[in-house]
């Protein structure tokens, strides 16, 4: 069988176009008349290499026969080298060959166009290049270009986008990943671009102002009440103004990927684009090998956007419900934690912001939310949080609708409001403690999870205070177990209200605490995610 470079991985792995390639890209797009994925491009790229590389074989094969050093040859007879990259040549001459302890055998010598080299032949001995000579039905061996593409071209399309993105001169332009000619798109001066601000600003503001569904506009919308000319087809019209709409500093994208839709920044709330004072984390080292493995189910229970051990479940992507329990870091922020489980049911970036409307699932309340991708945070839940005496710890549910960006969210009300044992952080001087307290309380929650301040303006002080000086973990875990552990006559902690304790002091992921309380023998797992401390040992 020849040896094709389009067969070999290495070949696609270090790929780079050529001005050949991206010749036959430009003329690829001006044919279509259309916008082209970057795979697509790439894939046409690969069709064409190993399209080329076969008809070149093919011409080849009708000049003369592939070189095997088992085999006769004439002189003015030509010969093409596989392995010198099918270099064609002519015999010029023949002679006896001779090494000691080998069977006899001829040597040729081939004029190439820069030089005359030597080589074997009538070789009767085995030699690698007689088991993969030429035969006439070889063009028929190998994969598909379709094949090629699916098993080699991997790199391709990045390689590609590098190449394009130096094209300017050929009048490539890029947007979501697509490419087309600015040549064949039409002009969206800063009349059009005037003509969209108004459309969305006035559509955002009337809906606020009605109440109605504040949405960002896709794409079509805007061109629908704009009337841009110049355009031979709706696709086009659409690529073009999303080009000029993304390098316009007065609007952003607030969509999926691949779907874009648009706002004015200047209406993007100040707080969105910024990370909440309470979420706010300086990387805390620990030793990952240290937590145990049965431990997992302790970090996957907690909903907290900085785990690094955090698992998405089962069919994340088939999921439309979440139910989540309200951390006290979002609760104090106003918002939910984006983690895999719900980036797996929000609308896909992997940057910026989304705009979602969230529907009161028990009075039809329609709030504007917005998802910080970036920030990893649904924000702008704080007046609802308070309206529905929300407290930290308790149970959320986040549902996908019909519509795009539309969810419901809905608390476990209680029938009634009931006096009901919860735990209260009290600041005593520089000190953080805690009691039981017989509260009314609105809202199911997680009894382990479940914390009220008692007076949060003394507790964001200690809070600034140990922020500040990056207090360890060890010391905070040693300082809430001591306080946690007086609330109960066995002496228990549960991990999730460790978890709960020391975020009131700083913010810390799950992972660094199960490190901590691995490594330090004075904590004991005592089952179902409590601890105790050896009593031996004062803290």
């Amino acid at each position: 069988m020849l040896a094709r470079r389009t067969q070999d991985p290495d070949y696609w792995r270090t790929f780079v176009p050529g001005s050949e390639d991206l010749a036959y890209i430009y003329d690829l797009v001006v044919e279509t008349g259309r916008p082209m994925a970057t795979t697509e491009l790439a894939r046409a790229a690969v069709y064409r290499r190993v399209h080329q590389e076969r008809e070149r074989m093919r011409e080849l094969l009708e000049r003369g026969r592939f070189y095997r050093p088992a085999d006769a040859y004439e002189e003015g007879e030509e010969i093409i080298f596989p392995t010198l990259d099918f270099a064609a040549g002519v015999v010029v001459g023949r002679r006896e060959g001779h090494w000691p302890g080998h069977a006899p055998f001829r040597v040729i010598a081939v004029r190439f166009d820069d030089s005359t080299r030597e080589f074997a032949s009538e070789l009767s001995e085995p030699h690698v290049l007689n088991e993969s000579g030429e035969r006439g039905d070889d063009l028929s061996e190998g994969l598909s270009p379709a094949t090629a593409y699916e098993r080699f071209g991997a790199s391709v399309p990045e390689a590609l986008e590098r190449a394009l993105n130096g094209q300017s001169e050929r009048g490539f332009v890029l947007f979501g990943h697509r490419w087309f000619l600015r040549s064949l798109m039409p002009d969206v001066h800063i009349g059009y671009l005037n003509l969209a601000e108004a459309v969305v600003e006035v559509s955002w503001e009337a809906a606020g102002a009605g109440g109605g569904w504040q949405r960002p506009f896709p794409t079509d919308e805007i061109l629908s009440q704009i009337d841009l000319q110049g355009a031979h087809s709706h696709e086009v019209a659409r690529f073009a103004l999303e080009l000029a709409l993304s390098s316009d500093e007065r609007f952003v994208d607030v969509g999926s990927e691949g779907e874009p839709r648009w706002l004015l920044r200047r209406l993007v709330p100040d707080h969105v684009t910024e990370v909440p004072p309470r979420l706010k984390y300086v990387p805390i080292p620990f030793s990952i090998e240290a937590i145990p493995t049965e431990a997992l189910n302790l970090i996957w229970a907690i909903p907290d956007e900085l785990s690094t051990m955090a698992s998405a479940g089962a069919q994340a992507e088939e999921r439309r419900t979440l139910d989540v329990v309200l951390t006290y870091p979002h609760a104090r922020a106003g918002t939910l934690p984006v983690t895999a489980a719900m980036a797996a049911i929000l609308p896909k970036r992997e940057d910026g912001v989304s705009v979602i409307t969230l529907v009161d699932e028990g009075n039809d309340e329609r709030l504007t939310a917005w998802v910080s991708h970036s920030n990893r945070c649904i924000s702008s839940l704080r007046e609802w949080y308070d309206r529905q005496q929300v407290p930290a710890g308790a149970f959320i549910t986040l549902t996908r609708t019909g519509k795009p960006d539309v969810y419901t969210i809905a608390c476990r009300a209680k029938r009634r409001t009931q006096r009901e044992y919860v735990r209260v952080d009290i600041v005593e001087g520089d000190k953080l403690t805690f009691e039981i307290r017989r509260q009314p309380m609105a809202i199911e929650f997680d009894e382990t999870m479940v914390m009220l301040d008692d007076n949060s303006e003394s507790t964001d002080r200690l809070w600034r205070r140990a922020t500040s000086s990056r207090r360890a973990v060890s010391e905070l875990l040693r300082e809430v177990f001591s306080e946690l552990a007086k609330l109960t006559p066995q002496g228990t902690v549960h991990f999730n209200t460790l978890y709960t304790a020391i975020n009131v002091l700083r913010r810390c992921p799950p992972e660094p605490i199960l490190a901590e309380l691995a490594l330090d023998w004075r904590y004991i797992g005592v089952g179902s995610g409590y601890y105790a401390m050896d009593e031996r040992v004062a803290v």
